[in-house]
């Protein structure tokens, strides 16, 4: 079929050489067709007979018309060959791409290709994994500078092609006046008629037809504002269809794909000198091969190793952790049953929430976890479990794994709670006891310490009568041997009313504790004391408990939350390390800038929990190994959100919020969530946003290397005042100069 496509044309002096350069061209295809392993068995076509595909009618090399208006190019030949592999007869139409869209939605059509995803059409679409990157610049007349992303096109009518995925990237920018076209090469047109000055065009069509009408010399490109991914897609819900589609495609092999490929794109020139290059090339290619193995099987090892590090981490964590779906049942049980926690010696996998909470707990645990399913946003949730006859207290958080199975974290605080309760009880006796007086009571003379009257409470307390004790001294009681008695003196009644607690040896062996209350009085012009004594040896004991039990507590908190931390590295296989060290070096800097110390532990808090919100984002853009597009950017600026969604609900890490929800904003207001500006943004998250960066900056990542530490910090003193605080720079500066010659300091 012919084509207007331009060729590179092959040229050599010699049949000989032709021959033996190409021959080493078809063994080099052939070498990467065997490691690309491409060979897939045969797609069950599910009884499909024909399929109708359309496409756009004007996107070379892909798809364009020849001079008899027969649509030919790339996917032409694809879907030709893909007929071939499956028997399906392939009917293929090509039309304006505004009016390609309105058909495929109106189900005119099973199958569009050359389609980018974005959110308006995945309510009708479903769409393929992508087959190829498609760079998408702003090109502009080259008297038009400073146009270099989005925000600088504002005051311009941009050309689009109408239904372009440009249309609506542009529009989430604030870009709202276009000129709208019915392809790309009206476009062009209309630009070499001065009737458009800045378009904004996938870049193969738009190179293409900007050659083909001779305008190169007269426009200037960008750099990409984003970079789309080429999708074939069916109707909502057709996934037979879709899954016949992927795997006719998989058939083609890697040699057949790229013999279409050199057929529209054509080859560069070689000149016969350069063949022995050409073995060069195969043999370094050979060895690259080798050495991917060799990688492949190491990554596989590394794999396994951080597998184990993650179980040890479960095992190591005080926590009950569970998978449900989106109907209650338990689906997983991750860690081994540990005796601290006796639900995990039931068998609990298959069950359903309900048959471990069969009250109204269970039926608001339910409740959470389809709400969290269904705003993909984790939440907290308090339930009880009946064991053994006795009520059980959990708090548990649940994060979403994907859109049918949730993760349940949660840890039992029963006794913390039956604690909390006795305390409760006791201080509620306490009021009643004392409201109705039913306590120890003594009137005391400061001149001589002796007892001027009682209540029968006080007597019966202390085993004496009423009269005895009228008879005594207050030292003469052995159980206020150790009283301050110095406290009862005429200079008594210039202090006012006192209070004091003191333990009790009573001549029973019992050891009591005591509160005091006491007042000074006058009476009959007489100066006395009058003592309020009340028995606070259970109150005492419940305190004491729970300061325990709150140590305790403070500890499995903190124990729970590097937990998180290691997990959430784990999982974004994130550098080993990093969490400690940002989490160091903003104490550091924080000590350096005089903060006080009792603010220090909530800044350690919010440092080692920044990501968490990423808790919430999906593996497939969370550990994408490419850029993001820009709707999954969207997607993962939403995790400052998620992080106060989460950590707001609990009292205890609410003072370490400012970090986890506003380490992403920026000096200038260009950051994210909220746009915050300056001083607008809290100092810890300041501080940390410096440290974050330059830890990142030095450290390995799995699509560059580190940086050398002069290049990250003069990558932190040239955005000063732009997207770090000043004085934080600074700060870190003199650490920087300080520590330079340390091994330690990274």
């Amino acid at each position: 079929m012919g084509s207007n496509f331009p060729h590179f044309v092959l040229t050599v002096d010699s049949r000989s050489r032709i021959f033996k350069t190409g021959a080493l061209v078809v063994l080099c295809l052939l070498f990467f067709a065997f490691f690309s392993g491409l060979t897939k068995k045969n797609s069950d076509p599910s009884n499909i007979e024909t399929i109708r595909v359309v496409m756009d009618d004007n996107y070379p090399p892909y798809t364009f018309l020849d001079k008899n208006g027969n649509p030919q190019g790339i996917l032409i030949d694809e879907w030709r060959l893909w007929e071939q592999k499956t028997g399906i007869k392939v009917e293929i139409s090509t039309m304006k791409w505004e009016k390609a869209i309105q058909e495929m939605k109106a189900g005119k059509f099973d199958v569009i290709d050359t389609a980018f995803m974005n959110a308006e059409r995945l309510e009708y679409l479903d769409f393929s994994a992508p087959y190829t990157d498609i760079e998408v610049p702003i090109y502009f007349k080259n008297n038009i500078s400073g146009l270099t992303d989005a925000a600088s096109l504002k005051g311009f009518k941009v050309g689009v092609k109408k239904q372009d995925y440009a249309v609506s990237y542009l529009r989430t920018q604030g870009i709202e006046e276009f000129l709208e076209f019915d392809s790309y090469e009206s476009i062009i047109q209309a630009a070499r008629n001065h009737q458009v000055l800045v378009f904004v065009v996938d870049k193969p069509p738009a190179e293409y037809f900007i050659n083909k009408y001779g305008i190169q010399s007269e426009f200037n490109s960008s750099s990409p504002l984003y970079t789309g991914q080429f999708h074939r897609a069916v109707k909502k819900g057709n996934l037979t269809l879709l899954n016949t589609v992927e795997s006719g495609f998989k058939q083609i092999s890697s040699l057949e794909s790229n013999t279409i490929n050199v057929r529209w794109l054509g080859t560069r020139m070689i000149s016969p000198q350069n063949s022995r290059y050409l073995l060069i090339g195969a043999g370094f290619i050979s060895f690259c091969a080798l050495l991917l193995l060799f990688s492949n099987r190491i990554l596989q090892q590394r794999v396994s190793d951080r597998t184990r590090e993650l179980n040890a981490l479960f095992e190591a964590m005080q926590d009950l952790v569970l998978v449900i779906d989106t109907n209650g049942f338990f689906l997983d049980l991750p860690i081994k049953s540990r005796e601290k926690i006796p639900l995990l010696d039931r068998k609990i996998v298959g069950k359903h929430v309900k048959d471990l909470i069969p009250d109204k707990s269970g039926e608001n645990v339910l409740n959470v976890i389809k709400n969290v399913l269904s705003t993909q946003k984790p939440e907290i949730s308090e339930y009880t479990v009946s064991i053994d006859g006795k009520t059980s207290w959990f708090s548990g958080v649940i994060s979403p794994l994907d859109k049918k199975r949730a993760l349940l974290v949660s840890r039992d605080f029963t006794q913390w709670k039956n604690t909390q309760e006795a305390l409760i009880e006791s201080e509620h006796r306490f009021h009643i006891m004392f409201e109705n007086h039913d306590v120890a009571m003594v009137l005391i003379s400061p001149e001589n310490n002796q007892i001027v009257d009682l209540n029968q409470s006080a007597a019966d307390f202390y085993g004496y009568t009423i009269e005895q004790m009228r008879k005594l001294k207050l030292d003469e009681i052995d159980e206020f041997s150790d009283w301050p008695i110095q406290s009862m003196t005429n200079s008594f009644f210039g202090e006012g009313q006192t209070k004091f607690v003191q333990t009790l040896q009573l001549s029973n062996g019992e050891t009591r504790v005591v509160e005091i209350h006491a007042t000074p009085v006058q009476i009959k012009k007489e100066n006395l004391v009058f003592c309020i004594i009340l028995d606070i040896t259970e109150r005492k004991k419940a305190e004491e408990a729970v300061q325990h039990k709150s140590i305790e507590l403070a500890n499995a908190y903190e124990a729970t939350l590097e937990g998180w931390s290691n997990a959430l590295e784990l999982r974004e296989r994130e550098t080993a390390g990093h969490s400690k060290r940002v989490v160091e070096l903003t104490l550091q800097i924080c000590r350096m800038l005089g903060l006080p110390e009792h603010e220090l532990t909530h800044i350690q808090r919010g440092a080692l929990l920044h990501d968490i919100g990423k808790m919430g984002i999906p593996d497939n853009i969370l550990l994408k190994p490419g850029p993001l597009s820009s709707d999954e950017w969207v997607i993962m600026r939403q995790h400052p959100l998620y992080a106060y969604q989460l950590l707001s609900r609990i009292p205890f890490l609410q003072p370490a919020l400012d970090i986890p929800y506003a380490h992403h904003e920026r000096w200038d207001g260009s950051g994210y969530p909220r746009g915050l500006k300056g001083e607008e943004i809290p100092l810890s998250a300041r501080i940390f946003a410096v440290v974050d960066v330059w830890d990142a900056l030095i450290s390995d990542r799995p699509y560059r290397p580190a940086w050398a530490k002069n290049a990250a910090f003069n990558y932190l003193k040239e955005n000063s005042g732009k997207l770090f605080d000043p004085q934080i720079v600074a700060a870190f500066e003199k650490i920087y100069q300080d520590q330079e010659n340390s091994s330690s300091f990274k």
